[in-house]
């Protein structure tokens, strides 16, 4: 049947099974000789009255986790200058997706700007190993120590940290004191009454060969006083200082004196960006110095103004605070010329603009002159359209009106204000808007009279008797007394239809007409005038499009904070330097003198994190 040696090899197998069987049963088999370790070297023997020495700690999972899960961070060069940059780089290993990471980091003395990303793979035998890199500018601002904290990052559903970073800022190499900027804040009067707006202008002077690099934009922080934001558009003129000529960019404004008393204006804090010539440097073969890109947070000098309270005496009725001089033009929505013709209870839309120049945060929509016969609607901002605030400028306002009685009405809108020029108070009118109202007028009393009769009882009255007096005297032809008529209520009878139908199908009628009135004067109020910029959402899209040049992109960053302004119906935020920085590259590259450059591609990068900050800090 089997073979000799097919015998010993089944016995061998069987014996093998058992001995398996027996050690899961708690047989242990006899255990191997020690091999010695090739590498470490043989224990030391170990007295038996010796304490044994703990375990090493073994870190918890969690803590294994928030490490295996820390982001590595590089900080190059660890010591740099003021005005001088580091580079941040936070790498992220095989990440999928990116989900959400800080755009900005905010740490006093430090300008810490999102620059762009980087991603690269590398291949080792068969696994593909992804490196994704973050790199952030950091620039010094003012010498000292300091920490950059720890970032949070969601990567594919999970959020690690990274680890604080420290950074050192020098004071960097000296700058020649005869090359420092200079800052200058002046008014065209220091005497003023109050809400009075009053220009202003900064002055900022460069030594010729100081370099900008972005332009500059003034902070004025005062109690008691309210500055207007600054106009981006300097006007760029030279000045004469210690026998050279300086650079000079000077910046208009307003201001507002929230309240009387003597009052302190400024100091105007500018931030510069600039290339400037270090101290002691020679000029270069052909006439340049060697320069070092600094950061200066300049002052100005402050200016006390005195503050003038408005007069009791003379006082308008209605008056809210308006000091300037303006006047009032009112229209309606008919284009019938002469008295308009209105239904009685039917709305009128106005179109209402205060053109002049003052103080237009103060104003508010002008009201009726006289309300008897006209009810006003709660009015609407349509429009405001003004520089500064100390030139010409106008707002105007969307009012409904209703007319209450019939006849001849007339509409007169006005202003009361304070005039600085002459010291007085003034009343500005519109011009007379005259309607001629028709409808029933006596259709209420004649309501009431009806209403009345159906009250009347006429339950007690009993069927008229014959005179016995003998009217022969008054009456040539006596009437036969059974042939005079009772004078009693006697009913009627009416169709339903013609009692309830007929009147219901005319109220209908009635209120259907005022009421499509009404919604077309209320659709005219909310329609956007024709000059309305576009919804900042829709110029969005356009911030994000591909295949732009600088000047095409920085076109729709103009048109969006415009638009936004417009829609917002605020000005723009003047202490966000982030925002600033946006705004100062669209007008470098709007106005740029290097039509080339501007020309040119705009860098994903730079489209990315310029369009991030102007829709986070302008959100629509």
């Amino acid at each position: 049947m089997f073979e000799p040696r097919m015998k010993i090899r089944i016995y061998c197998t069987l014996i093998q099974a058992l001995l398996a069987a027996g050690s899961a049963h708690g047989q242990s088999p006899e255990p191997a000789l020690p091999r010695p370790d090739p590498v470490s070297p043989p224990a030391a023997a170990v007295p038996p009255d010796a304490a044994v020495p703990p375990a090493p700690a073994v870190p918890p999972p969690d803590a294994a986790a928030k490490a295996d899960e820390a982001l590595d961070v590089q900080l190059s060069p660890a010591t740099i200058g003021v005005g001088e940059q580091s580079l941040l780089t936070i790498r992220i290993m095989d990440a999928r997706r990116l989900e959400d990471f800080p755009q900005n980091i905010e740490v006093d003395g430090l300008s810490i700007q999102f620059s762009g990303t980087n991603s690269q793979s590398f291949s080792s035998g068969n696994r593909v190993t992804r490196i994704m890199e973050l790199r952030y500018m950091v620039e010094g601002l003012e010498p000292g120590t300091y920490t950059i904290p720890a970032q949070r990052f969601s990567i594919d559903g999970k959020v690690p940290n990274t680890r604080e970073v420290q950074i050192t800022v020098n004071d960097g190499p000296p700058i020649d004191e005869a090359l420092q900027p200079q800052v200058q804040l002046s008014t065209s009067k220091t005497e003023m009454w109050e809400g009075e707006e009053v220009p202003i202008t900064v002055s900022v002077l460069m030594h010729r060969a100081v370099q900008l690099t972005n332009q500059p934009f003034p902070v004025i922080k005062s109690d008691g006083i309210a500055v207007s934001r600054f106009d981006r558009n300097a006007r760029i003129d030279q000045t004469e200082v210690n026998g050279q000529l300086w650079n000079t960019w000077q910046m208009p404004s307003a201001m507002v004196a929230m309240r009387s008393g003597d009052l302190v204006l400024g100091p105007a804090e500018v931030k510069v960006d600039a290339l400037m010539p270090s101290s002691g440097a020679q000029r270069d073969p052909f006439g340049g110095f060697s320069t070092i890109r600094r950061t200066l947070k300049i002052k100005s000098n402050s200016l006390p103004v005195k503050v003038k309270p408005l007069p009791e005496e003379g006082k308008p009725e209605g008056f809210t605070g308006v000091v300037g001089n303006f006047t009032i033009l009112a229209r309606t929505d008919s284009p019938a010329a002469g008295p308009v013709p209105v239904q009685l209870g039917d709305p009128v839309g106005f179109e209402l603009m205060v053109v002049g120049s003052g103080n237009f945060d103060a104003i508010t929509a002008p009201v009726l002159e006289k309300t008897e016969g006209l009810r006003a609607y709660k009015p609407k901002l349509s429009q405001e359209n003004r520089g500064l605030g100390v030139e010409q400028g106008q707002k105007g306002f969307t009012q409904i009106i209703f007319t209450e009685k019939t006849g001849p009405l007339t509409a007169v809108f006005m202003l009361p204000y304070f005039d600085p020029a002459t010291g007085k108070y003034a009343v500005a009118k519109s011009q007379p808007v005259e309607f001629m109202v028709a409808g029933d007028a006596g259709a209420a009393a004649a309501a009431d009279t009806a209403a009345a009769a159906e009250t009347r009882d006429y339950t007690g009255v009993s069927e008229t008797s014959a005179p016995d007096e003998d009217l022969r005297d008054i009456l040539p032809n006596a009437v036969a007394g059974g042939a005079w008529h009772s004078l009693a209520a006697v009913a009627v009878p009416v169709h339903p239809l013609l009692l309830h139908g007929v009147p219901a199908a005319l109220l209908v009628a009635l209120l259907g007409t005022g009421a499509a009135r009404r919604i077309r004067a209320l659709n005219l109020a909310r329609r956007p005038p024709a000059h309305a910029p576009r919804e900042c959402a829709a110029i969005v899209r356009d911030l994000h499009q591909g295949n732009l040049t600088r000047v095409q992109f920085y076109g729709f960053v103009s048109e969006y904070a415009a638009a936004w302004q417009y829609w917002k119906k605020s000005a723009l935020p003047a202490s966000d330097e982030n925002l600033s920085r946006v705004l100062a590259a669209r007008d470098h590259w709007l106005y740029a003198s290097n039509a080339e450059a501007a020309s040119a591609p705009v860098p994903a990068d730079e489209q990315r994190a310029a369009a991030a900050t102007l829709t986070s800090r302008l959100s629509a």
